[in-house]
């Protein structure tokens, strides 16, 4: 009778630990899945800003060739009166 209760109970722990092990299998498998998920979308976000930047590259070059020129439209210098002094008394009145 002990050799069969040995039995039962070594057949008992053996099924711990192979579910054990699976169970451990099974987190195992999970945590590359996510890790490969979170790779997969750390390239794809590493791809648009790589894209982005070469837009931005093209629009900056693009701007470069443009006018020179930014300002006002007309060419003409534009001409400042000087002002009147206001603690000259002819000045005021």
């Amino acid at each position: 009778m002990d050799l069969c209760v040995a039995r039962i109970i070594t057949f008992k722990s053996a099924t711990v630990r192979l579910r054990a092990a699976e169970d451990r299998e099974r987190r195992v498998r999970a945590a590359l899945a996510v890790t490969e998920e979170l790779h997969t979308r750390q390239q794809e976000q590493a791809l648009r800003e790589a894209e982005r930047a070469a837009e931005k590259a093209q629009e900056d070059a693009g701007k470069d060739q443009k006018d020179p020129v930014e300002g006002p439209q007309s060419n003409k210098p534009c001409v400042k009166e000087p002002r009147a002094s206001t603690t000259d008394a002819q000045s005021r009145g």
